[in-house]
């Protein structure tokens, strides 16, 4: 297993790298704005404070040394706040999250090696490791970094730290040897922290991404499923199984309402498919189908058996469905198929019945109605509603 692979995690692609920077740039924001915010207003304090002490001389070494760690500090404060702010506020501006995340990340390490010359400034009157303590674990704990980048950046400042100390320590090494092995030990924890706080939102973030992408492939199949259960496979129409479905959400109960029901058969498809073939058949049966469906504008359209297309039309009268069953022999005929006869097209013929409906056995009368008046119309010369 490669470096990389132990202080990453599991590789993600392109896009998924781009959601987890924007989501370690919303997490590192929500503390880093008030964090920055307290550090600003402390440093001004502290400031103040100095120059009052002083009465505004600062006169000693401590005091001026003190000073430009302060103004250091609110001054890197202020410009990454402001920086961050400018780079957000850029439209369409691609890779913000990660520029963003670059600032809380560098604004860290500046802290980390701020705390440890302040530390090591402050051991030539007392031994205590507070303020590097304090910016070490809430670095590791508020500013998510890549584990290597923390890692070496937790090594380096306590390089200094270890490096810096004895010359500003009164006594010798063996006097402090508490205070050193303390700090090597706070380098362990907040290095072992920073890696455990980056690897866990990690991870989490990559099974929420599985997750969520097994949902969208769990909701396409269904969908799937859904359509082929719900659709004829030859023509794309609604099924059979569809029509119940269709009846009892738009036509069954207290709400009766008049329905149109037309019935539409292909004229002598038989003698088609023993002419052509079946396959010129399923063909001949796609493009009616197509062309019936561009008619309907209103209700549904079903492949009901064979060649045979049922149009189910609730709230429509008896002289609006005949104007849509004569809509539907014209366009067939237009669509210029040749017949089993090389002289004719093929056509349809369509038996129509309106009725008011509410229950199922209304409907099963009214579709009789336009079986019967769809034998009369086949009886009549076909090419026509009845």
């Amino acid at each position: 297993m490669s470096i990389t692979r132990i202080f990453r995690g599991t590789a993600m692609d392109l896009e998924q790298e781009r959601k987890f920077e924007q989501v370690l740039e919303q997490r590192c924001w929500r503390y880093f704005l008030p964090i920055g915010i307290s550090i600003i207003l402390f440093e001004i304090y502290n400031i103040i404070y100095a120059l009052h002490y002083t009465d505004f001389r600062l006169d000693t070494r401590a005091s001026r040394v003190y000073m430009v760690f302060y103004l250091i500090l609110l001054t890197v404060t202020v410009a990454a706040i402001v920086l961050r702010n400018a780079i957000s506020g850029r439209r369409g501006k691609e890779g913000k999250s990660r520029l963003c995340l670059r600032i809380y990340q560098v604004y860290g390490l500046i802290l980390l090696f701020w705390s440890a010359c302040v530390t090591v400034y402050d051991q030539r009157v007392s031994d205590n490791l507070n303020v590097y303590m304090g910016a070490a674990l809430a670095i590791a704990v508020l500013v998510y970094m890549e584990p290597l980048f923390s890692v070496c950046g937790f090594l380096l400042a306590e390089a200094l730290l270890l490096t810096a100390m004895p010359y500003f320590q009164p006594g010798g090494m063996l006097e402090h040897y508490g205070t050193y092995i303390n700090s090597v030990v706070l380098a362990v924890i907040a290095s072992a922290i920073s890696i455990y706080r980056y690897s866990t939102v990690r991870s989490d973030f990559q099974k929420q991404e599985l997750i969520a992408r097994q949902n969208r492939e769990i909701l396409r199949k269904s969908e799937e499923l859904n359509y082929v259960a719900n659709h004829d496979a030859l023509t794309g129409l609604w099924n059979r199984r569809f029509l119940e479905i269709c009846l009892s959400d738009q036509c069954y109960g207290e709400k009766r309402q008049e329905t149109a029901v037309l019935m539409i058969d292909i004229d002598y498809f038989k003698q088609y498919n023993d002419t052509y073939g079946h396959l010129q058949g399923d063909e001949c049966l796609r493009r009616v189908a197509s062309a019936l469906n561009l008619v309907v504008s209103k209700g549904r359209l079903f492949r009901y058996g064979g060649e045979e297309f049922l149009c189910v039309v609730p709230e429509f009268g008896e002289k609006q469905a005949r104007k849509l069953g004569e809509e539907f022999c014209r366009s067939i005929e237009r669509l210029g198929i040749p017949a089993a006869d090389p002289e004719k097209n093929v056509t349809v013929s369509v038996g129509m019945a309106v009725g008011t409906i509410g229950e199922r056995e209304e409907f099963e009368a009214l579709l009789e109605k336009a079986d019967e008046a769809l034998y009369q119309a086949k009886n009549s010369g076909r090419n026509r509603v009845v």
